[in-house]
């Protein structure tokens, strides 16, 4: 292992679907971190992949690798009013 700088691209998608959404923006991230609002996400079966490169560090000799998640659900539905009972 070096010490080379690391930027990200992440990406999802939904079960069913053939192409990877990007998720990061259009610059790659620098932070190990991402937060996601999934309000406006389908509720459904999801993927995460995440794209790590050294190309900052080496113009034009970077090296990069990917991985995926697991498949996981997104549910933003609210919780009904009936699931709360007054006594």
């Amino acid at each position: 292992t070096d010490d080379d700088e690391l930027v990200f691209r992440v990406h999802y998608r939904g079960d069913g679907e053939s192409g990877w959404r990007l998720l990061s923006g259009p610059e790659p991230l620098t932070a190990r971190e991402l937060d996601w609002n999934t309000e406006g996400v389908p509720d459904g079966n999801y993927a995460i992949r995440v794209t790590a490169s050294d190309e900052p560090a080496n113009p034009g000799a970077g090296l990069e690798t990917t991985g995926s998640s697991s498949w996981f659900e997104i549910d933003s539905t609210p919780p009904g009013r009936s699931a709360a009972k007054r006594c």
